[in-house]
């Protein structure tokens, strides 16, 4: 359903309209009111639009998305306004099924137990030991992918302005220091 879904992709203009430009030719933002705050809204060239806040040009898809997260090799398609619930839900069920297939490859392997220690398991049941592994694994990564989608959720961000923000203070603390 993630793959299938609109991310909140904002429909380009193709009319071409004279812009007011800066001197060094970069269009200026818009400054709006809404509900008594003063947004800055800034200005796509590709799709010549004013876009919202919190949106970002994917370059991968080459469009405008409302509340841009990111674009997700895995489903082929940005995560956005739109279908950002059913992507965080993917995730839980994802780590469901991997918490799912850890617990009953466990079970089998406690019942398989002859005793004969590691070298023992490996020869009598290798194929679920593998098993056991690669969903402990999967459990872990998309747990914490999981995890850290929830505290996006919780202080209302998205994973594209939360690791950009992130990098960029990083850069610049970097600078000082040298």
């Amino acid at each position: 359903m993630v793959s299938v879904i609109d991310p909140g992709i904002i429909p380009r203009n193709n009319e071409s309209l004279f812009l007011e430009s800066t001197q060094n030719g970069r269009v200026r933002s818009k400054r709006v009111f809404i509900n008594g705050s003063k947004l800055k809204l800034k200005y796509c060239r590709i799709c010549k639009i004013y876009r919202p806040a919190r949106s970002c040009h994917c370059i991968v898809c080459d469009n405008c998305v409302d509340k841009f997260d990111h674009h997700c090799p895995w489903i082929g398609q940005c995560i956005g306004l739109r279908n950002y619930r059913l992507y965080v839900l993917l995730l839980v069920i994802a780590n469901v099924y991997f918490v799912y297939i850890f617990v009953f490859s466990c079970l089998k392997i406690q019942q398989k137990d002859g005793g004969n220690g590691l070298i023992g398991l490996v020869r009598d049941c290798p194929e679920t030991l593998v098993l056991a592994c690669f969903s402990f694994v999967g459990a872990c990564f998309v747990g914490g992918l999981a995890c850290y989608h929830f505290y996006l959720i919780a202080t209302n961000q998205v994973g594209f302005n939360f690791t950009y923000i992130n990098i960029k203070m990083y850069c610049f603390r970097g600078m000082l220091i040298k």
